[in-house]
């Protein structure tokens, strides 16, 4: 029956729906913290008619989240609210990817994957007791695999505009996925122009050219703001700056290069499970460090603006990447390993993680890294079965997202969040698709 097939999902999941919430009512934070301030003061200037000021970082992050923010703001509700929304945000991104899988795999098979994936990653589980936008990230990528394999298997207007506008907003969230939206097009539109079958690719030309003029309201904002075309934050720069870094201390790793940057660490040096004071005196040497060789380009950007910093940034990234080519690959592979299993650090010990905690993460990503790594290989040596099926357009798409964001200088794994749902989405269809039955 229909009403079976609807709502027998949503009953059992359900008590992930309870989790989540049970999270935010004990762990969620009364007021806006680290990032979560910023958003909340883009929300009070969306209010206000504006967004890019000098106190929330300029263009600093995408609207997308504030947007959502505003409303709540506006309406003058407690924080616990919109923490509240993360957890709904969060249960139905597990809900469509359930729906996704459930195309390729056994109803109670899925039920177990989701399950895991509920819980699998704790940062995200931290952040969205704060307000932070990886729960709304997500969603858009969960819901938006769905809505493309719906607008793949049919060819009505309502799945292409739903997948469009979805996307699109997942851009203004995470303004990444801006450009890898650019490259998706220009990728399927290459392919469809020396490509026999070109059904698939022509749906992407379409999703990704309509979701990227979903995006021309933001886009006019920050071509007003900065006289430059396309032009989606004013992070990028400094993100790879820090990859391009030729200084071997901070391994390629973003840092702030202040200098009481080893006494903003230190509050969480007794989370480390290691002496504080001991902690405190060898990262000292190395935060030391860090802003000694960073101190003299720091000092260029003195009463520069956000926009021109980000110019300037960019500048010596690309010159340094010119000099020193072999260490730019060297950080960029720790880029790779910091994103993906949380590893390395510049840092001693660098908390709120002990080194047994630590290992214990390593172990944990190094699982699903590795069965993704092994459905790669597959479909490599399987290829010429797999070049035209849909699913593979979801797999460009977050190889584009991965290989974009890893030149950028991560320092967590919150780099990761955006791409474990296409991760695990095309390890259970390569692996169900050759023949493990499961």
């Amino acid at each position: 029956m229909k009403t079976t097939s609807t709502y027998k999902p949503l009953i059992y999941l359900s008590p992930i729906l309870l989790l989540y919430i049970a999270i935010v009512l004990l762990f969620g934070a009364k007021a806006p913290l680290g990032d979560g301030i910023r958003f909340w003061a883009y929300a009070g200037n969306i209010l206000q008619g504006s967004y890019a000021t000098a106190e929330v970082g300029m263009l600093h992050m995408g609207p997308g989240y504030p947007l959502l923010l505003s409303i709540f703001r506006g309406l003058g509700t407690p924080i616990l609210i919109p923490l509240l929304l993360n957890a709904f945000l969060l249960f139905f991104a597990c809900y469509f990817l359930f729906k996704t899988l459930t195309q390729y795999i056994s109803f109670k098979t899925a039920l177990v994957i989701i399950y895991l994936f509920a819980i699998w990653d704790p940062f995200l589980l931290y952040w969205t007791q704060k307000l932070y936008s990886e729960p709304l990230v997500v969603f858009l990528i969960c819901f938006g695999m769905y809505s493309l394999l719906n607008y793949y298997n049919s060819s009505t207007k309502k799945h292409l505009y739903f997948t469009a506008a979805t996307l699109g907003y997942l851009a203004l969230t995470k303004v990444i996925f801006g450009y890898v939206l650019a490259a998706f097009l220009i990728i399927s539109l290459f392919i469809f122009l020396f490509k026999i079958e070109k059904q698939i690719f022509k749906k992407n030309i379409l999703v990704s050219a309509l979701a990227l003029l979903f995006c021309l309201p933001y886009l006019a904002y920050t071509y007003k703001q900065t006289g430059k075309l396309f032009y989606w934050g004013n992070t990028g720069g400094e993100l790879l700056y820090w990859t391009a870094s030729p200084h071997q201390t901070d391994l390629g790793e973003w840092h702030s290069a202040s200098i009481g940057m080893n006494d903003f660490f230190a509050e969480r040096y007794h989370l480390s499970g290691v002496d504080p004071d001991l902690v405190y005196k060898v990262n000292e040497i190395i935060t030391s460090r860090i802003y000694e060789d960073h101190k003299p380009f720091k000092e260029k950007l003195n009463g520069l603006g956000a926009y021109a910093a980000d110019s300037l940034y960019k500048q010596e990234a690309i010159k340094n990447i010119k000099a020193y080519p072999t260490l730019f690959l060297k950080n960029w592979v720790m880029n790779l390993g910091r994103i993906t299993l949380g590893y390395p650090h510049a840092l001693f010990v660098k908390p709120p993680f002990s080194p047994f905690m630590s290992l214990l993460n390593i172990v944990k990503s190094s699982f699903g890294v590795i069965l993704f790594l092994i459905s790669l290989f597959v479909s490599f040596i399987n290829y010429k079965k797999l070049r035209n099926t849909k699913e593979l357009s979801l797999l460009l798409l977050g190889l584009i997202y991965i290989g974009g964001t890893s030149l950028l200088a991560a320092q967590s794994q919150r780099f990761m969040i955006p791409f474990t749902p296409i991760m695990l989405f095309w390890t259970v269809f390569v692996l169900r698709n050759f023949k493990l039955k499961f």
